[in-house]
């Protein structure tokens, strides 16, 4: 079961790297750490950084198609 502890413990990892997240790579990382918990995922990770459950579903695509591209090469 995941609780508040789990969402503190993502946002408090999430607001170490904020400062270098530009907005691909919030939801990269949003939807790693969704992928991590499984199930209710991106609800929990959502709530926790603020990542619309929209943005962590177009990053997990990103990493299931492996399309990650440089933020210069854009």
């Amino acid at each position: 079961m995941h609780g508040k502890n789990d969402e503190s413990m993502i946002r408090q990892r999430f607001q170490a790297l904020e400062w270098v997240l530009d907005e691909r790579l919030r939801r990269l990382v949003a939807a790693a750490e969704a992928e991590a918990i499984g199930y209710g995922g991106p609800s929990i990770v959502s709530r926790a950084t603020g990542v619309s459950r929209r943005g962590i579903r177009l990053g997990a695509e990103d990493l299931k198609e492996k399309q990650v591209v440089p933020t210069h090469a854009r």
